[in-house]
């Protein structure tokens, strides 16, 4: 699993306890209970968080970096959806200047995880000078988001 410096992966690992009785005779009923124990591996990455922004703008890519074109991605603030678009044919997007604030960004396709973040809005400017890139997920692996240079 590969991070960025904008995310952490951690290793989780939960030890489950499943239980099996079984009956067996001793006199006239006596009950055994049998614990097996199972450990599970997960991976998960923990967002360090954006640096605030000026303008949201970005683009939405698999793990190998290849552009997601018809990606979902969508603005809330305080919960409520303030804007919507599609990724284009290169898997950019841009949204119209947002005002000084906390948003959450949501980004999702066919075949892939959907992953959320928060991001904040500090000096709104109309040029989108620093692109947000966001890496989409496929089954067990970490979405990542981070900052490239346009």
């Amino acid at each position: 699993m590969i991070c960025t410096q904008q995310t952490r992966c951690l290793t989780i690992r939960l030890t489950m306890k499943s239980q099996w009785i079984a009956f067996l005779q001793v006199g006239l009923l006596t009950v055994a209970l049998f614990f097996q124990t199972e450990t599970v591996t997960a991976n998960i990455c923990v967002d360090k968080g954006l640096k605030p922004l000026t303008h949201f703008c970005g683009k939405v890519v698999d793990s190998d970096g290849t552009p997601i074109p018809n990606a979902t991605v969508s603005v809330h603030k305080g919960g409520i959806e303030v804007a919507l678009k599609n990724t284009d044919a290169s898997g950019e997007f841009t949204f119209d200047p947002l005002e000084i604030g906390k948003y959450e960004f949501h980004a999702g396709a066919t075949g892939f995880a959907k992953v959320s973040f928060p991001f904040v809005i500090s000096k709104p400017g109309a040029k989108c000078r620093q692109k947000v890139e966001i890496q989409l997920a496929v089954g067990g692996e970490c979405s990542h988001v981070q900052l490239v240079k346009k």
